[in-house]
């Protein structure tokens, strides 16, 4: 950002902070309509038994209070008027009220709650639409949790418009993907997901074995440059969660794709013991809610243990989870609450060596081992425009190790242990080599006057190690205020917040003789984590919630600023707007947004490694009848700093535009969104990372005795060497409309019905020039040809699909028994390319000097470039065009008394599995649905 932008920028952010700060007071020299206490209890229905702990708030107004062991709430200084109170507790089924403060009795105001269990009339086992202020988002209940049998925070996803059904499986990393057909890398970095008030951080993961050949691919596991690998997370402990699709409050920052809120269980709660298996995975959780006493508050305790085979054919392939987790809540002074909580994990994606692969013995595994801690507190100020200011806090540290090993073939290379550029060695550490003109041959940077080459034997086992150890810390400020003007409520939100991400681990740790894989002349060296800064993000933000009456409709809107700086790098303005308005009161709700969300790069993409390439210049290993002394390699050391100094920070510009319908119980829901994320990262070529390289040859003139060589120079040759670097070329545009209808529950067969999907188009493609080579044409070094560049965007990736998933829910609350059948229709599945000129260039790099001219229609004929010209296959204008699939799946759950309960789910009940001939590659099959698929879980509850 430039010094006139980053001006114009503070000052509209100083501008609009000065207006959020100044309305309250500004508005308090206005009448508003006076305040009045809201008081009473919360009881279990049917009973006198109070509800402790429960809360209860006022969104609108940015109210909450606590119950007292005898279920008494008191919320002072609420706005007079109709407001909705929400009530809720762990173990209990929320109720929101429609109260007229001022008005109705609400000195004693009574509340009921209903236990959460399967013996509820409507029991909600699929996720509901919701709308965050006006945004698009989906809830899930520990109702649905339990009912979907999950065994980790991926399973979820699939309640959610568009998502397609799968088995569950923990043989891979599982990371998120929101409003995308085909999952990416960068839409699970841009989802940030939040559990208890703190976002999860994956900014400092580097299990990667070197970015400048290989990006953020290693050889096993791992989830650096994208977002959390969410088999991490276990489902059991959790109450609920929330997962925002449209565009987020101002308050979530380091985003682009969308928010996952995860709610975990806090208060008092009998003894949970769960034990699920299905033929993959086997899960044993526990955990229990004691109530400490008024004063001493509630202690909630977790804990998980999972194993997971893939396979049962592939033993040596496992996954294993162990998870605990304490949460402490209390209410001090009896206007902070405050609750702290401790996570430990531990996770190992395990590959051990298979017997049949004596060929190439791969092993490799991937650990973590952390913690993670937080704390959340709100002071309820409450007086007459300042409501109350909220305080969080994290720091977590997650210990990795990854392993790798292979038997390398063909592996013959010359290697050097030098560090810095320019550096010429040979096989003897700091000899000096002169040619037969006396001129000096070899040469050793700083620090490599020990530097020596070898070659590497044609067949090896390589191994590597990757220690990890990241840090993230974050921390915000908010304070809500609160002010009303006649029918207008005015909720204002201020807030900053801080975060920093480091790796103070080992790096990459190997035998620097048996390196990993070399390919074109590249190689690694090893480099220690804590040499990398920590990146360190502050924002800043503002927002304004307005709710008020318009023509007897109720409006509502919400803008907000938020401003990021990545210190020492970049910054970005979002601006974000969400409103809706009640077109038709009771029956039609329009609303609409418009938000740019940022996500800050991780610090792989910031600091990536250096690109190594050693290049032989002359080798006499292979000749006969040399002494030791006489043998001699000559190697030349190139090094090239690949970090991307222009890197830019992720924007993606959101906009939607949906209306509800609700006739009688019936709801009907329309999204139609569309969403263009620029500047994505990624690992790739640019014209930077081109690099020519002269390559000087040595040939033998005569051989001496008990020393090297005579040798002259026999070639000069100019090579165009590459390597990968962060790049911000990943263009990704997403359009599609979401809908969520909930046919309402007829009572007469205790049935309800419900269906949600999604049409989504997603195309890809990168914003920076594709580069080729013909790597036939150069079978001799001087055969090297020039380098193409061709337009960028000139090929684009699509995906079409149409999805929609039926749910049929029937329950007989007398029994706590529910079942759920849901149809899922996979209506349209292609994908193709849009093919523009990707097989002209529009301009070319010189082998001759290495400089970039413009590519002309006389270039055409001219022989030399004949290499550049791309013969392209045909098929690549082909579409897969899938026919309409189907897909049955079955959820049941009984409760066994009071305290007990079983659950059990079939997927792909009918074990449809229909093959799709490819039409892009006619000898392949595509088989379509997932395997037919069993598990069952049983619960029981100790009181």
């Amino acid at each position: 950002m430039s010094n006139v932008t980053f001006r114009k920028t503070r000052a509209l952010l100083l501008v609009f902070f000065f207006i959020c700060v100044a309305s309250p007071f500004a508005m308090a020299q206005t009448k508003g309509g006076g305040t009045s206490a809201l008081h009473g209890y919360v009881y279990v229905k049917g009973t006198k038994n109070p509800v402790i702990a429960a809360t209860i708030s006022i969104q609108a107004y940015g109210l909450q209070a606590r119950a007292t062991d005898q279920g008494f709430f008191l919320l002072k200084n609420v706005p007079n008027g109709v407001a909705d109170v929400t009530i809720q507790c762990l173990g209990m089924e929320s109720q929101t009220l429609s109260v007229n403060v001022g008005v109705d009795k609400t000195d004693n105001l009574i509340v009921y709650l209903e236990p959460t269990n399967f013996r509820l009339k409507d029991v909600q086992v699929i996720a509901v639409q919701k709308q965050t202020g006006a945004s698009t988002a989906s809830f899930i209940s520990r109702n649905a949790i339990d009912h979907m049998q999950t065994n980790s925070l991926k399973d979820l996803m699939q309640l959610l418009p568009g998502q397609v059904a799968d088995n569950p499986s923990m043989a891979a990393v599982n990371t998120i993907n929101i409003r995308s057909v085909k999952a990416n890398d960068m839409n699970s970095m841009g989802a940030a997901i939040v559990m208890d008030g703190v976002p999860i951080s994956n900014n400092a993961n580097l299990q990667l074995s070197n970015t400048a050949k290989n990006g953020t691919t290693g050889g096993f596991a791992t989830s650096a440059g994208s977002g959390i690998d969410l088999r991490q997370i276990s489902t059991d402990n959790i109450e609920s969660v929330e997962v925002i699709r449209g565009i987020p409050s101002v308050q979530y920052g380091d985003i682009t794709s969308g928010v996952v809120i995860v709610n975990s269980k806090a208060g008092k709660e009998p003894l949970d013991v769960r034990l699920k298996m299905n033929p993959n995975t086997t899960e044993v959780s526990a955990g229990e809610g004691l109530h400490l006493g008024e004063k001493a508050g509630n202690l909630n305790v977790g804990v998980d243990y999972t194993n997971s085979v893939d396979d049962q054919r592939k033993s040596y392939q496992s996954y294993g989870r162990i998870t605990g987790k304490l949460l402490y809540s209390n209410t001090f002074f009896k206007v902070l609450h405050s609750t702290w909580s401790l996570d430990l994990f531990h996770t190992k994606d395990n590959t051990s060596l298979d017997p049949d692969d004596a060929l190439y013995q791969r092993r490799n595994y991937s650990s973590d081992n952390g913690f993670r801690f937080s704390t959340r507190n709100l002071w309820n100020v409450n007086d007459a425009f300042l409501k109350n200011i909220r305080f969080t806090f994290s720091a977590s540290n997650t210990n990795k190790k990854s392993y790798s090993q292979s038997l390398l073939s063909n592996a013959s290379h010359p290697i050097s242990t030098a560090q810095t550029d320019g550096t010429v060695a040979t096989n003897t550490p700091g000899l000096n080599v002169v040619d037969a003109d006396g001129n000096t041959i070899t040469h050793y940077g700083a620090g490599d006057g020990n530097a020596y080459s070898t070659y590497l034997p044609s067949t090896y086992l390589s191994s590597y190690m990757v220690y990890g150890k990241e840090w993230n810390v974050f921390s915000s400020l908010q304070a809500n205020f609160f002010h009303k003007i006649g029918s207008v409520n005015n909720r204002i939100v201020l807030g900053t917040d801080y975060k920093t991400d480091g790796n103070n681990g080992l790096g990459m740790v190997y035998d620097v003789t048996r390196p990993p894989a070399i390919s074109d002349g590249q190689v690694t060296r090893p480099r220690a984590y804590e040499d990398i800064p920590w990146v360190k993000q502050l924002g800043a933000y503002a927002e304004d919630n307005v709710h008020t009456s318009l023509a007897d409709r109720n409006l509502s809107l919400q803008l907000g600023l938020r401003f990021d700086r990545v210190l020492g790098i970049d910054n970005v303005l979002s601006p974000r707007l969400n409103a809706s308005f009640e077109a038709i009161p009771q029956l039609l709700t329009v609303r609409g947004g418009y938000g740019v969300t940022a996500k800050a790069p991780t610090v792989a993409y910031l600091y990536p490694n250096n690109a190594y390439f050693d290049i032989m210049n002359y080798n006499n290993l292979g000749a006969t009848g040399l002494t030791d002394n006489q043998r001699l390699i000559l190697t030349t050391t190139h090094v090239y700093d690949t970090k991307n100094y222009n890197l830019k920070i992720a924007t993606n510009h959101k906009s939607e535009l949906g209306f509800d319908i609700n006739v009688n119980k019936m709801r009907f829901s329309f999204t139609g969104y569309y969403e263009n994320l620029k500047n994505g990262y990624t690992f790739g070529e640019s014209l930077a990372s081109y690099k020519l390289v002269n390559v000087v040859e040595y040939q033998t003139v005569a051989n001496q005795s008990g020393t090297y060589p005579l040798i002259r120079q026999s070639a000069q040759n100019n090579v165009f060497y590459s390597y990968n670097m962060p790049l911000n070329s990943q263009r990704n545009i997403s359009k599609g409309i979401e809908f969520d209808f909930d046919f309402g529950r007829i009572d007469a067969i205790r049935t309800s019905f419900s269906m949600n999907g999604a049409w989504q188009k997603t195309s890809s493609f990168s914003s920076d020039y594709t580069y080729y080579q013909d790597a036939g044409a150069a079978t001799q070094i001087e055969n090297q040809p020039d380098l193409g560049l061709y337009a960028p965007g000139s090929t684009k990736s699509l995906n079409e699909r149409l999805l929609t998933t039926a749910r049929i829910v029937h329950n007989i609350p007398e029994l706590g028994f529910v079942i759920s059948f849901a149809v899922q229709t996979t209506w349209v599945d292609k994908n193709g390319y849009k093919i523009g000129n990707d097989s002209i260039p529009v301009a070319y790099v010189s082998k001759t000097d290495g400089k970039l001219y413009t590519f002309t229609s006389d270039d055409l004929s001219n022989p030399r470039f004949k290499t550049i010209l791309q013969t392209l296959s045909p098929r690549r204008f082909i579409w897969e065009d899938r026919p309409p699939l189907f897909l049955f799946n079955l959820h049941l759950t009984k409760e066994i008394g009071q305290n007990m309960g079983v659950s059990f789910f079939a997927n792909n009940l009918f074990a449809n599995q229909p093959r799709y001939k490819s039409k892009v590659d006619p000898s392949s099959y595509d088989v379509r649905n997932p395997e037919q698929y069993f598990g069952l879980e049983f619960f029981v509850k100790i009181r």
